[in-house]
């Protein structure tokens, strides 16, 4: 596709060659800010445990239209909830249950992990539906795509499996996807087959070849990351290879939402799709050096070029949010702000869970740039995810 291989090429090239320049802090820096960061920290956390005490004592009220857990979610990510809801067709929480239905009933032993990172692709094409105004729902195309996320690449990314079995998937998995039919080999291929199918009845080969050229494109990414896990790459080579991956996802979200894209869109999936992948990396630091799959960040052993190469995905995140391809309306704004803080936080949390590949200096610079520090934040976190554990049945209840 050579509109995505020339936009990819404009993004390496910005990558290399843009001044990083000084931190700019969005955060007036004073006497004062410690405690306003405190502050913060304590508001968002009484109000979490007062929307978590009330669906532990009112199992039965809607969460999906409880204002609390509004003003939360507003608090957290700084955005209208009431307003975006007012501007969005269809139901967002009506989507992500049905989704969880259709999984659970089809994959009845698939692991809750695993729905869940299908679960966030759904939100990914979700929020392209928003942004170019169409009803929120669950369509074929996004349930079998998104399922295509734990089905091929949790496959892939299995050690345990010879690089010999992964060769011959992807060959196959190829075939399926360039429109051919064969046999499955087995219950993974079959359900990986019937994805593809899925899509086929939403888009036709012929009016919309660039679909199926977008899922070559991130099914190529899949196969060139296989050279992560069995081969010593460059710098260069790792870096073109996460902007092709990283791009292609989400470049493979839209089309799959809008069945074409003009060039103004496939910059912003492109560069969102690797700031995105980017940070993946970042998040799983620790766990890909353990099993010698490298990326940018655990490729070199120098704190300050890991620092640098941060530093270049938190100014490509801010770049790629010039161009989202909306007009120029209040939900653009909204949406531009959620895009924003979720990021943010998405990349500020990896660095403190991965604190000791940073130096102390690099963290303190980062915290003055937050309206609540690091460590306050991964505080949040780890209580949410307490509570998540704790409410599971009945939000689980609620979603059955």
């Amino acid at each position: 596709m050579e509109m995505f291989n020339k936009v990819v090429g404009s993004y390496i090239d910005y990558w290399q060659n843009q001044p990083l320049g000084d931190l700019q802090y969005q955060h007036k820096s004073s006497l004062l800010q410690p405690f306003r960061q405190y502050y913060r920290y304590f508001k968002l956390r009484k109000r979490m445990e007062q929307v978590c005490h009330k669906i532990k004592e009112n199992p039965t009220n809607d969460l999906a239209n409880d204002r609390e857990i509004q003003k939360l979610f507003e608090s957290w990510l700084g955005v209208d909830s009431l307003m975006m809801r007012d501007e969005i067709q269809g139901d967002y929480s009506k989507c992500t249950k049905s989704f969880i239905d259709k999984a659970k009933k089809r994959w009845p032993h698939m692991d809750d992990e695993s729905i869940f990172q299908a679960l966030r692709n759904v939100w990914i094409m979700n929020t392209i539906q928003i942004m170019h105004h169409q009803p929120v729902e669950l369509t074929n195309s996004i349930f079998a795509y998104s399922m295509l996320y734990p089905l091929t690449d949790n496959y892939l990314d299995d050690e345990t499996v010879s690089l010999a079995d992964k060769r011959l998937f992807v060959t196959r998995f190829r075939k399926r996807l360039e429109g051919l039919y064969i046999n499955p080999l087995n219950n993974r291929e079959e359900d990986i087959f019937n994805m593809v199918s899925l899509i086929e009845r939403d888009f036709n080969r012929v009016c919309h070849p660039e679909v199926f050229e977008s899922l070559l494109l991130i099914h190529e990414g899949q196969c060139m990351s296989l050279k992560q896990q069995y081969e010593n790459l460059t710098e260069q080579q790792l870096l073109r290879l996460s902007f092709e991956k990283g791009g292609a996802s989400v470049v493979a979200d839209a089309y799959l939402v809008l069945g074409k894209l003009n060039e103004s869109q496939m910059r912003f999936y492109t560069g969102y799709g690797i700031a995105l992948q980017l940070a993946d990396d970042l998040q799983d630091l620790k766990e890909d050096l353990m099993n010698s799959h490298y990326t940018l960040y655990n490729c070199h052993s120098s704190v300050e070029k890991r620092w640098q190469d941060t530093r270049k995905l938190m100014n490509l995140s801010e770049f790629i949010l010039t161009l989202v391809p909306m007009q120029e309306t209040p939900l653009k704004k909204q949406v531009s702000k959620l895009l924003e803080r979720s990021m943010q936080l998405l990349i500020c949390d990896a660095i403190y869970e991965h604190r000791l590949f940073y130096s102390q200096k690099t963290i303190g610079k980062i915290n003055k740039m937050q309206s609540v520090r690091l460590e306050h934040h991964w505080k949040l976190k780890q209580l949410g995810e307490k509570w998540m554990e704790e409410l599971k049945p009945i939000i689980a209840q609620q979603i059955a």
